[in-house]
């Protein structure tokens, strides 16, 4: 069983199965649960030396932490306040690692994805609000936008001169 979870095999069918029957709550306990868990395993299976499973579960334990897909978790790095749907938006637009946000021109275009992200997501669904309020959400929100974007570029450099300095 362990295996199976480690290669993802039986996941799928699992949350497929059982999603729509536990609320939301419930969901987030056993995320945490299994979490602790791996954990646990972890520093089990490397206290008793097997190295080659303690390797295949640090990532999964990452995984079950933040609630991502693998291909997601060095952005989830960079960005601990992203929420998963944001990340894979920022995925499919190219940032695919930390070194995308390093270009000159990551800026600008991060903003534009956070931007049209938000629009489709927020502003769409404004529920009657009026013209002025929609202006003042729509600045906050690009505020944010700004916010996030900053901060990530400024991880990805904090993370680039680490590893300048480590020597890899």
């Amino acid at each position: 069983l362990l295996l199976l979870l480690l290669f993802e095999l039986v996941i799928f069918e699992l949350v497929f199965d059982w999603r729509p029957a536990l609320p939301p709550a419930r969901w987030v306990a056993l995320q945490r649960n299994a979490f602790e868990q791996a954990g646990k395993l972890l520093v089990f299976s490397k206290e008793l030396g097997f190295d080659a499973l303690a390797s295949m579960l640090k990532p999964l334990r990452s995984r079950l932490q933040y609630g991502v897909k693998k291909e997601l978790l060095p952005l989830r790095v960079l960005a601990s306040e992203a929420t998963p749907s944001m990340l894979r938006c920022l995925f499919n637009a190219g940032f695919t690692s930390p070194k995308h946000f390093l270009s000159k021109d990551a800026r600008p275009f991060l903003l534009d994805v956070l931007a049209r992200r938000r629009s489709n997501h927020y502003l769409d669904h404004d529920g009657g609000v009026d013209g002025n309020a929609a202006a003042e959400r729509a600045r906050v929100l690009a505020r944010q936008d700004a916010n996030l974007a900053d901060r990530l570029i400024r991880a990805a450099r904090a993370e680039a001169s680490a590893k300048k300095n480590r020597g890899n």
